[in-house]
């Protein structure tokens, strides 16, 4: 805040009163604050990139997608019109969310692409008041259920229930756009995090996937901050890691 020169004890003690006031609204609007993700670095699974997301007005128009193994850029490109958002990915993919207006949730999310075979899919995910619940893959009649509490996504079950993953959360919370369980647990997925309707309030410290009931790896994650309180590295000892960057 502008130091301010007052001539009277009674206006400096109006102002402090007052100053005292502002200063509790800026660090409740500053805590409250969500910051846009501009970047992830990554080094997962065998692979190397980087996405970069670029936004209008808050709005994602375009998410860059860099592999540094094939030397590749790709860019998806976010197109809205009422109710209704497209995302494109060259050649192979197109996601059509339906939004709850009202709400500003997701009320439908369905996506068709052309695999490696040349072969059509289609996958569908369902919401529960604009939290994620189901992954459905129509066309190979295959079903992922997602499971929320207090705020996080805090389990993920395949059909039948023949494996799970349980995450674990730290206490920090999250000030991001990116629902960092989800992106840690699939990439791909990030370009839905924009409009679900509360992304993971927290940011995960531990996964542990599980197949017949037998723990087959367990990550635990050693979180970096900004000196904003969002994080700026997560890495999983030698296994993974992810470096983020953010807009003002």
């Amino acid at each position: 805040m502008k130091t301010v020169k007052l001539l009277a004890l009674g206006l400096v003690a109006a102002f402090s009163f007052y100053s005292c006031g502002k200063d509790k609204d800026d660090a409740k609007e500053e805590d409250s604050k969500v910051y846009l993700v501009k970047s992830i670095s990554y080094s997962a699974d065998g692979e190397n990139g980087k996405i970069t997301f670029s936004y209008d007005n808050n709005k994602v128009i375009k998410v860059t997608a860099e592999d540094e193994e094939d030397d590749e850029i790709e860019n998806i490109m976010f197109s809205y019109d009422g109710n209704t958002i497209t995302i494109k990915q060259p050649d192979w993919c197109e996601r059509i969310l339906t939004m709850d207006v009202a709400n500003n949730v997701i009320s439908k999310d369905v996506t068709t692409y052309t695999d490696y075979n040349g072969k059509q899919d289609i996958i569908q995910y369902s919401f529960d008041s604009g939290y994620l619940t189901k992954e459905t893959d129509e066309t190979n009649t295959y079903v992922t259920s997602y499971v929320w509490s207090n705020g996080n996504m805090v389990k993920e079950t395949g059909e039948k229930g023949n494996w799970d993953l349980t995450i674990s959360y730290s206490d920090i919370k999250n000030k991001t756009n990116l629902d960092f369980a989800l992106l840690i647990e699939n990439i791909d997925i990030i370009y839905i995090n924009q409009f679900l309707k509360n992304v993971s309030k927290n940011i995960p410290n531990s996964i542990v996937y599980r197949e017949n009931q037998e723990v087959q790896y367990e990550h635990k994650f050693t979180i970096t901050l900004n000196e904003k309180g969002c994080p700026s590295k997560i890495t999983d000892g030698e296994e993974s890691s992810y470096a983020f960057e953010y807009y003002d």
